[in-house]
This record gives structure tokens, sequence and C-alpha cells, in this order.
């Protein structure tokens, strides 16, 4: 019985150790193309935003990798649909809704770049601007907008790679849009909330 136990280990514990020194135990099948981290990447990501009412946010973002584990990149998202305000309306308004987007730069760091499942964190700071369209009690339209906020948002987001080439992530964000405005009823902080996202990497350079 001893023995039986003692080969058992044994047959686990060896190909761990054959590894080399310093490197992660590779969990890939033999001939498998292991990923070596990205160099760089084309995303598209999907954000649902719920501050006042669900919202998706769509979105793209442009990266380069510096020694594997620290994006450097743009990106830029807006909003599909709007947010209706909460707020009570002035006196011939009927209703008030709100765009958003924004465009911006972002950075932060990969764990486990090399790994078949990741984790990142990720800070952005961009321009933003926000759209309102009002409607009257005779059922007409009419429209402003405020641009030039600033826009901060931390992330966090597990990251899958199943090729080389791909890199799927699932994580939380929150939007943070600084402003003071009020108008009719919605205010920039209305639009701020927290946002889970779904995020589509594609490295040209690995296909």
């Amino acid at each position: 019985m001893i023995k039986n136990v003692f080969l058992l280990m044994l047959f686990i514990a060896v190909p761990c150790f054959s590894q080399e020194p310093g490197k992660p135990v590779d969990f890939y099948p033999p001939g498998a193309n292991k990923p070596s981290g990205l160099n760089g990447y084309i995303a598209v990501n999907a954000n649902l935003n719920n501050p006042v009412s669900p919202s998706l946010f769509l979105g793209f973002s442009f990266a380069a990798l510096l020694n594997r584990n620290i994006p450097l990149g743009l990106t830029g998202n807006f909003r599909i649909g709007s947010v209706q305000s909460s707020q009570s309306l002035p006196a011939g308004i009927s209703a008030v809704y709100a765009g958003l987007a924004y465009i911006g730069v972002f950075s932060g760091y990969r764990f486990f770049p090399e790994e078949p499942v990741g984790f990142s964190l990720l800070g952005s700071v961009g321009y933003g601007g926000v759209n309102y369209n009002y409607i009257d009690t005779a059922g007409k339209s009419s429209y402003s907008q405020i641009d030039g906020r600033l826009m901060l948002i931390p992330e966090a987001s597990i990251d899958f790679r199943p090729f080389q080439f791909l890199e799927i992530s699932l994580g939380a964000k929150y939007l943070f849009f600084l402003g003071s405005e009020r108008e009719l009823g919605i205010s920039p902080g209305e639009l701020n909330g927290f946002s889970p996202f779904i995020n589509i990497k594609f490295n040209p350079f690995k296909i």
C-alpha cells in the first residue's frame, strides 16, 4: 500500500519538476502551441452599464504590450440607446434622455501573461461627452450637450487564452464621469456606475 502511494506521488511530481527552473508548469498537451504573451492587440468590447436604467456600451481598443504584461493603448466607448432621467422634470418637459461617449488612453498590468488563464488590472483616463434629448409635452425634441469632461475608469478582468492569437476577458469596470452641470434632470454623475464587460482581443502578429 505504501509503495503504491509512493509511486503515485512520484508519477504526479515528475512532470512538474521536469520543467526548467523558474518556468511555470506547461498545462498544454504535447505539441500544442502555448501562448507566449500578446505583444499587441486589437479588441472589441461590450459593457452593460446600469446607473439609472440598463444600457449597453460598445467599444474598441488598440494596445501594445511592453514586456508582455504592461498594456499601453487607446480605447473608446459609446452608449447604445439612452438613459432616461429619474428626476423630477421642469414644466413642459415630458422626458429627458442622455447618451454618453468617450475616448482615452489606458494602461495596467497583466498577471500570468503566458498561462492559459490570467488576471488583469487596468485604468483608463479619457475625454467624454453627454448628449441630451429633451421631449416636451407636445412630443417635440430638442438637443444639447456637455463636452470635455474627464473620464476615470478602473477595471479588473480574468483573461482566457484558448489560442495564441485570441484572448477573451471577462470583468467589471467602474465609470466615473466628472462633471457638476445639471441639465433638466440628468447630471453627469447619474451616468456613473459599475459595468460588467466582455473584451475579445485579437493579436494579428500570432495568426
